[in-house]
């Protein structure tokens, strides 16, 4: 025996009026869908960056943190992190001295982090060159000894490294968030009385 299920479907006004409004809001233009989720993504990955401050360099997670921002057109949602080195995300960076510089100078002390090397001269602290084991420093002299500040080296490789941003999963969950938050607002819409 053939049991034949019927479903009756009735829609009301207002709701086909919100139906059309979810349908052209996720057909039509996705401007306002991609404005929703480059948000929640942005927010996620701030929010992240500046996790990162308790474990990672301060000074590089700050700066990605005032530099990530986002755009959106009708077809795609940017989220942008404009930040130096953000790119170890996807691969190895070897960084070099810029412009008129010989060799970057790496802080090896606690008292020379956050401090740039040719600041010391002009906070009155007098600091030589001192020549070890083939390497290079910049040292402060106290007394009868030296306080090694910097390492000296012509370039710098950094590994790739994925936990700079957050997971995929993470930023699937903020995907999640804006499509969600979007929907909720194309199906909320009430008409004046």
């Amino acid at each position: 025996m053939t049991q034949v299920l019927a479903v009756k479907v009735s829609i009301s006004d207002k709701v086909s009026r919100n139906l059309q409004r979810l349908t052209a809001g996720l057909c039509e233009d996705r401007s306002g869908l991609n404005e929703s989720v480059g948000e929640t993504v942005s927010g996620c990955i701030r929010e992240y960056l500046l996790g990162l401050n308790n474990t990672k360099h301060d000074t590089a997670t700050e700066l990605a943190v005032e530099h990530t921002s986002f755009s959106c057109t009708a077809s795609a949602a940017k989220v942008t992190v404009n930040s130096p080195g953000i790119s170890r995300v996807a691969h190895d960076v070897t960084i070099t001295p810029g412009e008129g510089k010989k060799y970057l100078a790496i802080p090896i002390n606690g008292l020379s982090y956050g401090v740039r090397a040719a600041e010391l001269q002009a906070r009155g602290i007098a600091t030589v060159l001192v020549h070890r084991n083939g390497k290079k420093f910049i040292a402060e002299k106290i007394g009868p000894k030296l306080v090694f500040l910097y390492v000296l080296c012509k370039s710098v490789m950094q590994a790739q490294d994925r936990t700079l941003l957050p997971s995929d999963a993470k930023l699937g969950i903020s995907i999640k968030k804006g499509v969600s938050a979007y929907v909720g607002y194309l199906t909320s819409y009430k008409e004046a009385a």
